[in-house]
């Protein structure tokens, strides 16, 4: 370690003037000054060539040090030596200054040898500075360059703490933003909130906290201001004693101003909440870029009645087996999902982010009780590119020409009406959409995009990839949807209409178009109702959910180049009505119907496909009731009914009880 000590004289420049000799009045009282009679010295401590600090060395004085201006002549006073004892004290007032001590201990001081003064202290300075000096020899062995060299800069530690810093100042901007909607959102719920106590007619003295008041309090106040006096006229009691049963106007406003509240309430718990999830511990990556977790805890409990293809979240009803039961009682989780969103840097103006979600619907593993071990499986998985009107979507994501679907807790592996009309598949795909804004409040969404080609059949192979029909055909199937939307009053109108195309090679020159034309909407009925829905005509478009999940019928074997090959036209659709009076409850009935054409069913005497030739119709209706307790906890309670019938006429018919119970996270 190399110490260097310099004790020099600071020079000060003074304003021109200063420390001359100047005539003085007779009145005028005397005045010390250290100009040229006490040099100012300073000591400088460097440790390995970098100043570590300065010491001033003024022979024991206490300078007050004044702001001299440009072009004035204000000296700095002597002032009285401090205490020992006291190494904190202050300036003296100026009052004090011209006393007669404080000039006669100033003059004292400046008879005394300041050169000698500061030299002694200089020394004492320098004795520290070798002792710290020494400590940090033995302590800190970092201050030693190694190899006679200074250490280089580590390019790629530094190039770290760069992307760290922009990464940190990403999160504070956004947490900012949060912070201030969330300040917007308590102002406003506390606006409400004195709104609803004057309309309760509760007044608090200002020294008390605004906290919400209890019901008790409500009833309370209101009952004295509705209650008539007890000094009251026989014909009003009698007035009043004739409209028993019926509510008073301020029965009415007690009921409104207690409904208000239990709103404000529970807005202003999830609000802390969502202020409390500021300070969780988030999702952390590999790549630093902030991750969220998302998903749902959901169980199942349900009953069934006669036989259908799946227990837990039956689709089709079936003929029942020699050993099946009229009833069944079952439970599941299976049906639980887990996400996961991460978002990314900027790239040409476009926000990146991507999303994974996941659930355990994916089959049973052959051990013991493996039916209430689901198989994970992948539902999607996309990355986006979002500018202000135009998004590029890439990966497995929903068919985006049929995005509405049944509310449904009972049944949210798959859609509540699949394979009864509700078109749905997870599909490899790559869109580009672009909207445009016509007003503020509505605009037109124009999609298109190359998807793989599905046929809805079965994996060939349980590990090995095979390609099937579509995918043979050598190209991707290709789809396009045009949607009007419009916003009022918060609640969104959207009216749909989507194609799809894709072409199957079965083998042998037997070549199928499969094709889809495809119309949604989503419409409120006034302030608590709401219409959704969907309908479709295709051909050959099994892999969408159409037919039943069958695209074709042949006669024979496929291998067989004598086997003729037929695309099954189907035709069909859904309806929902939703009835949503309050925001934590919701009602919702919908009913879906799926067709194929009889005429196609009929074309071969002995028809085969990769599911049940015979199926003509499939009908499903449901009713149930959805409840929020709070943000994050879902209760539903769902019955369903199927009713599937084959060509011959024959009907099979089967339900269920759900009730579902989840957390969101």
């Amino acid at each position: 370690m190399r110490l260097t000590v310099a004790v020099l004289p600071k020079i000060r420049k003074w304003p021109e003037g200063i420390g001359k000799s100047r005539k003085k009045s007779r009145n005028e009282p005397k005045k010390f000054f250290v100009i040229n009679k006490t040099p100012f010295w300073e000591g400088n401590i460097s440790i390995n060539g970098v100043p570590w600090c300065s010491l001033p060395l003024t022979g024991g004085f206490r300078l007050r040090r004044e702001p001299i201006l440009k072009g004035t002549a204000e000296p700095i006073q002597v002032l009285k030596k401090p205490a020992v004892n006291d190494r904190h004290c202050t300036a003296p007032s100026p009052s004090s200054q011209q006393t007669a001590a404080g000039e006669n201990d100033a003059e004292e001081m400046m008879r005394k040898p300041a050169s000698r003064r500061a030299a002694k202290r200089a020394l004492w300075y320098v004795a520290i500075a070798f002792g710290i000096a020494a400590g940090c020899s033995g302590q800190s062995p970092g201050l030693q360059p190694q190899n006679g060299s200074a250490p280089q800069p580590n390019a790629a530690l530094e190039s770290e703490i760069r992307d760290l810093r922009s990464q940190m100042a990403l999160m504070k901007s956004q947490m900012e933003s949060q912070m201030a909607q969330m300040a917007a959102e308590t102002s406003r719920l506390r606006a409400e909130l004195e709104a609803t106590r004057e309309q309760a007619g509760l007044t608090r003295p200002a020294q008390m906290p605004a906290v919400p008041p209890t019901a008790s309090e409500i009833a309370n106040v209101a009952a004295k201001q509705v209650d008539p006096p007890a000094q009251s006229s026989p014909s009003s009691e009698t007035s009043q004693s004739g409209q028993t049963g019926a509510p008073s106007s301020g029965e009415s406003a007690l009921h409104k101003v207690e409904k208000r509240l239990a709103s404000v309430e529970d807005q202003q718990g999830l609000l802390q909440s969502e202020m409390k999830d500021q300070n969780q511990e988030k999702v952390e990556s590999a790549s630093k870029y902030r991750v969220q977790l998302s998903g749902i805890a959901l169980f199942n409990a349900f009953t069934n009645s006669g036989q259908a293809d799946n227990l837990d979240v039956p689709q089709v009803a079936e003929a029942p087996g020699p050993l099946a039961s009229n009833t069944q009682f079952g439970a599941t989780v299976r049906q639980s999902e887990i996400g996961l969103q991460v978002f990314g840097p900027d790239l040409a103006g476009a926000r990146i982010h991507g999303e994974v979600q996941t659930d355990f619907f994916g089959g049973f593993p052959s051990a013991p009780n493996g039916s209430t071990s689901g198989i994970m499986r992948i539902r999607t998985a996309t990355v986006h590119l979002d500018w202000q009107n135009t998004s590029i979507v890439a990966g497995q994501d929903s068919l985006f020409i049929a995005l509405v679907a049944p509310t449904s807790f009972a049944s949210i592996a798959e859609p509540a009406f699949a394979y009864s009309g509700s078109l749905w598949a997870w599909v490899p795909q790559i869109r580009v959409e672009h909207r445009f804004h016509y007003s503020e409040s509505s605009a037109v969404l124009v999609q298109g995009g190359l998807l793989d080609s599905l046929t809805g059949e079965t994996p060939y192979d349980s590990y090995y990839n095979a390609a099937q029909a579509g995918e043979q055909s050598g190209q991707p199937a290709y789809a396009g949807r045009i949607a009007w939307q419009r916003t009022s009053s918060g609640r969104e109108t959207t009216l749909g209409v989507g194609g799809y195309y894709g072409s199957q090679n079965w083998g042998f020159g037997r070549r199928i178009p499969g094709w889809a034309l495809t119309g949604d909407w989503n419409a409120p009925l006034g302030r608590w109702f709401s219409l959704s829905g969907e309908i479709y005509r295709g051909h050959a478009a099994g892999g969408l959910g159409a037919g039943l999940g069958r695209s074709v019928l042949y006669n024979g074997p496929l291998t067989d180049p004598l086997t003729s090959v037929l695309g099954l036209n189907s035709v069909g659709g859904w309806g929902q009505l939703k009835f949503h009076p309050l925001e934590r409850l919701e009602f919702n009935a919908a009913f879906g119907e799926d067709e194929s054409f009889a005429s196609d069913l009929r074309h071969f005497q002995s028809a085969q496909s990769y599911f049940d030739p015979a199926l003509n119709r499939n009908q499903s209706g449901l009713f149930n009731v959805i409840f929020y307790p709070r943000s994050d906890l879902v209760l539903s309670l769902e019955y369903r009914q199927l009713r599937t019938s084959e060509i011959s006429n024959t009907i099979y018919r089967a339900g269920q009880v759900n009730l579902g119970i989840g957390v969101l996270f």
